[in-house]
């Protein structure tokens, strides 16, 4: 993945909150690049915001018990996210693809840079993927199987997406205070677009509590 999808991804990260998402990104890249072509355009807005909700959708085609999940943990961090359901956050994006098909084919090119970034810093398009929905995702879409180890996974060394908890917040309880994924390949660990490496250099704070690990089946 070049530096500028990279860096591109990690903007939408911050702005969104889509851990879960952007860092099977980086992980599937690693492992094996040329399983979606789409990557090299994944710093575009919809590229990102169509993958989730096709996820969600066949989520909600399979009746799946993960909606309810995906929902509860989004909400438990509150604030504007504390109504979060899937049917409105798919509602959300499919109508800002309207606003920007207008856009794109009414705007002039000052109005288009300025939705783009409207879109990229829309905090509401934040979601929270639990350990299980992240391994479904991964198993469901690219085709892959993922193990999830839990609160042991301080000892594994290799290539893996890790969840992580701050202890000094006490507010998140649910997943064992997971607040964070990262990918973690080659020893390094990739997330908000930059290398970190060790996981002290990403944050002081931040403890694994979760490792998923990916291999073709």
């Amino acid at each position: 993945m070049s530096d500028s999808v990279r860096k591109d991804l990690g903007q939408l990260n911050r702005g969104w909150g889509i851990c879960g998402f952007t860092s099977t990104f980086y992980a599937m890249y690693h492992a094996n690049p040329a399983t979606r072509g789409w990557l090299v355009n994944a710093s575009q807005v919809y590229s990102v915001l169509y993958e989730i909700c096709d996820y969600l959708k066949m989520l909600q085609g399979a009746g799946s018990p993960l909606i309810k999940d995906i929902e509860a943990f989004t909400q438990s961090f509150g604030g504007e996210h504390a109504t979060f359901t899937v049917p409105k956050y798919i509602s959300l994006v499919e109508t800002s693809s309207e606003d920007t098909r207008k856009c794109l084919a009414l705007g002039n090119n000052d109005e288009r840079k300025e939705l783009h970034r409207d879109l990229r810093d829309e905090s509401l398009f934040g979601i929270a993927m639990p350990p299980l929905a992240v391994a479904d995702y991964i198993k469901r879409v690219w085709k892959w199987n993922a193990t999830i180890t839990e609160f042991k996974a301080a000892d594994l060394i290799g290539d893996a997406i890790v969840g992580v908890r701050d202890p000094t917040d006490t507010a998140l309880k649910k997943y064992n205070g997971l607040c964070h994924y990262l990918y973690r390949g080659g020893g390094k660990y990739y997330s908000w677009g930059g290398v970190f490496p060790s996981l002290a250099a990403a944050n002081p704070n931040y403890e694994i509590c979760y490792a998923i690990t990916i291999r073709k089946y």
